[in-house]
């Protein structure tokens, strides 16, 4: 389990090219464009109920975080850290030891363990009322992450960082941070429109998926490239036959992937993530 995995924080802010890091804020009042913009006081941690607890992935004692949607609000994509507590000894930090040698190609010689985090996180809807298990905690270093899952006593050193969120609120998905340690909410300053079909030619040649929520990743002339949330399987074998009807021709197909194009030249590709439920959708003029 030493394979290296890059941090994504919160997987929807690097999915749509947010500036996360370092650039969030407390949208308290003053960059409310309107009274119906999510504010952070709108906020309230009480409703996002979560739990840390031992478990088994794939063979291995592990760590596993579970987070109950109570708010008001569908959220998009859960990201979940733990830090060094601050009453750790030097001496206690050595459980962090054979982590640090065995990733010494990023961690330098004299690179300190306090800054040893875990984190979980996962790209998938979570409607109001819902439940999201299974996020797996791992060892990182900073900004970076691996697949080491934390031993007892490397996890009883830690304690909860910040939650982040993507907040679904009118046409629009905020991303939101709870720190743990000021017990307190910012907003990044960038969000995103949510559920908002393209006007160019080239999207509409598609369908609208059945999912919950949508986000379009790319819109111009040359392609259109959309996540959809919420997409079932069946949903997702659905929409490929919807795609057969209208004139794609399959050019590739597996069980979670389509790949086909229409006498005008137009190829569509189409990937179903199970697990998260989510349908990944691009179409661009070869």
């Amino acid at each position: 389990m030493s394979k290296k995995i890059i941090s994504l924080f919160l997987l929807i802010v690097m999915v749509f090219g947010l500036t996360a890091c370092g650039k969030s804020e407390d949208n308290g009042g003053s960059n409310s464009i309107a009274s119906k913009e999510l504010k952070a006081s709108d906020l309230s941690i009480e409703d996002f109920k979560w739990e840390t607890n031992s478990s088994k992935c794939n063979g291995y004692d592990c760590y596993v975080v579970s987070l109950t949607n109570n708010s008001k609000y569908d959220i998009i994509g859960v990201d979940f850290s733990y830090k060094v507590k601050d009453s750790v000894s030097e001496s206690q930090l050595n459980v962090y030891d054979k982590f640090m040698k065995d990733h010494d190609g990023y961690i330098e010689e004299d690179d300190s363990p306090k800054d040893v985090t875990l984190g979980a996180n996962k790209n998938v809807l979570v409607q109001k009322g819902e439940q999201i298990s299974g996020l797996n905690l791992t060892v990182g270093f900073k900004n970076w992450f691996w697949y080491d899952y934390p031993t007892d006593e490397q996890f009883n050193l830690m304690e909860p960082k910040e939650l982040q969120i993507g907040i679904v609120s009118g046409n629009k998905l905020y991303i939101a941070y709870y720190n743990f340690k000021g017990k307190s909410w910012k907003l990044d300053k960038k969000t995103v429109v949510v559920d908002e079909w393209t006007k160019n030619e080239i999207g509409k040649k598609l369908n609208k998926p059945n999912g919950q929520h949508f986000v379009v990743k790319t819109d111009d002339d040359e392609e259109f490239e959309i996540y959809s949330y919420g997409v079932t399987k069946d949903m997702y074998k659905e929409y490929v036959q919807n795609l057969k009807t209208s004139g794609f021709n399959e050019d590739d197909s597996y069980s979670s992937h389509f790949e086909g194009t229409n006498s005008d030249g137009y190829t569509v590709e189409v990937y179903h993530y199970e697990n998260e439920k989510t349908l990944s959708i691009s179409i661009e003029k070869e």
